[in-house]
């Protein structure tokens, strides 16, 4: 049917099944810098891990220029979400 998406019932559940089902932690950690971001951003883009950066419109505090001011990280495993952050410092 067209427009439909349905998995067979032999198949494997998708990756993020478990997340949506149950959830996982949420971790925040910082950085010092914005190049800081900017470089794990590369990072995670480098080893394949899906990553989002957050722009802000820059109206608080940096008047009216756009800064970077997160990253969000696919849902990880702990050992492969400690490559990225397990250096860095819990918010």
């Amino acid at each position: 049917m067209a427009g439909w998406v349905w998995l067979q019932a032999n198949s494997r559940p998708p990756p993020l099944s478990e997340w949506f089902d149950k959830g996982v932690a949420k971790i925040c950690v910082y950085v010092d810098s914005e190049e800081e971001l900017l470089r794990l951003h590369e990072k995670a883009q480098a080893a394949g891990v899906i990553s989002a950066l957050i722009q802000d419109a820059g109206m608080t505090e940096f008047h009216g220029e756009p800064t970077y001011t997160c990253l969000a990280l696919e849902p990880l495993a702990a050992e492969k979400a400690d490559e990225f952050t397990g250096g860095l410092p819990l918010y």
